[in-house]
């Protein structure tokens, strides 16, 4: 299971609603594992006091609890945030033991502002100086589109909007996009459905890599397992140019991603 307290400030209703309901989180999930992933504002987190203190609070909520659960941190990346990302990952290592999932909420500017996609090239931008030092960035930064099992071959994820369950590709982050292109027809069996669904995905993606950078590309398998050429079928209206920044994905091809910022 997954707990996730979103919004700079915490989102103090749903941590509320977390202490008010302990007791009936700790009698269902207590014999399970939980990944509780709180959303920071790294601005706030570097510079207020009584943020930290909010923080540390809800923290130690969790410690004083009987769940069984890792902790880890997420931030969006906002203005600002690239200058004080590496101090903000170290703090938080220091502080918490734990990462900072960086979600750039790329997929969020697909066909919903003027600007399509800008954001998705302003992040990879972004991972260029961020991998100039290439050891820096290996030995601090959660980028788990370096890892090559991370959501691909042995991985489904889904969502649900309006009665319907969709495919979420992964694009530096899981994207939920509620299109014809992505949703899941039920059969006899749900997990059948979503796993021919996933194989109807990647064989038509494969096939028809032909035309695109991809068709030559080493991480055609790995990114037809996350649907990446199918976004660039579909939101990108046929681009034949990877979206992604394959020379930052390429710092990783000779070892064994291990995660390396925890």
């Amino acid at each position: 299971m997954t707990l996730f307290f979103k919004g700079g400030n915490f989102g103090n209703v749903s941590f509320k609603y977390f202490k008010d309901q302990r007791s009936r989180f700790v009698d269902r999930f207590s014999k399970r594992g939980m990944d509780v992933q709180i959303a920071l504002d790294l601005n706030r987190l570097m510079t207020d006091k009584s943020y930290v203190a909010a923080l540390d609070e809800r923290i130690e909520t969790f410690k004083n609890s009987s769940l069984d659960f890792e902790i880890s941190m997420a931030t969006n990346i906002v203005q600002g945030v690239e200058g004080i990302l590496y101090a903000a990952i170290d703090y938080v290592r220091d502080r918490y033991e734990t990462v900072i999932e960086v979600l750039p909420s790329v997929v969020r500017s697909f066909n919903h502002s003027a600007k399509h996609g800008d954001k998705l090239f302003e992040w990879n931008d972004m991972l260029t100086r961020l991998a100039a030092d290439p050891h820096r960035f290996k030995n601090k930064f959660h980028f788990l589109q370096g890892d090559v099992s991370h959501k691909a071959f042995h991985y489904s994820v889904v969502s649900l909007h309006q009665g319907n369950m969709y495919m979420s590709p992964f694009i530096y982050e899981n994207a939920q996009l509620h299109t014809n292109d992505f949703v899941v027809l039920k059969e006899n069996s749900l997990v059948d459905s979503i796993l021919n669904k996933k194989q109807e995905i990647v064989n038509s993606q494969i096939k028809k890599s032909v035309d695109k950078e991809c068709g030559s590309c080493k991480y055609l398998n790995i990114c037809a397992n996350r649907m990446v050429p199918m976004i660039m079928d579909t939101v990108f209206d046929g681009r034949k140019e990877c979206i992604l920044n394959k020379d930052v994905i390429g710092l990783y091809d000779d070892e064994v991603y291990s995660g390396n910022s925890y």
